[in-house]
């Protein structure tokens, strides 16, 4: 029987075959993508992201997923919407007094202007 502590390893079983056909997708993308003036691309991703910790000079990478959706315009200009969500609780020390703000599963919400040289 599958446990809470076996999720996060059979998901990224289920998922990985996914990404095997990437470099494929994305040839169809760009192929689309040069095509029409407008298009839009989404993204699921496994990533880690940097939390710098100040007080005793050290970088500290969470493991998270992420979800992106970018909107093209024309073939140089589009606007996105990156999401992070970091798979760790963990302390951080606050700048103003040394007060510490533990974080639960936080969300990283970045919305963004593209420009592709």
């Amino acid at each position: 029987m599958i446990g809470p502590n076996h999720f996060l390893p059979v998901l990224t079983l289920l998922i990985f075959p996914i990404f095997l056909f990437a470099q494929h997708v994305e040839s169809s993308v760009q192929h689309r993508h040069d095509e029409k003036a407008s298009s839009f691309l989404i993204a699921i991703l496994m990533e880690h992201t940097l939390v710098p910790e100040k007080h005793v000079n050290q970088n500290f990478f969470i493991p998270s997923w992420g979800f992106d959706i970018e909107y093209w315009m024309n073939k140089q200009w589009g606007i996105g919407l990156h999401t992070d969500l970091e798979i760790e609780t963990f302390v951080i020390l606050s700048d103003s007094g040394g007060d510490e703000l533990e974080r639960h599963y936080p969300v990283v919400l970045t919305p963004d202007a593209l420009y592709r040289p």
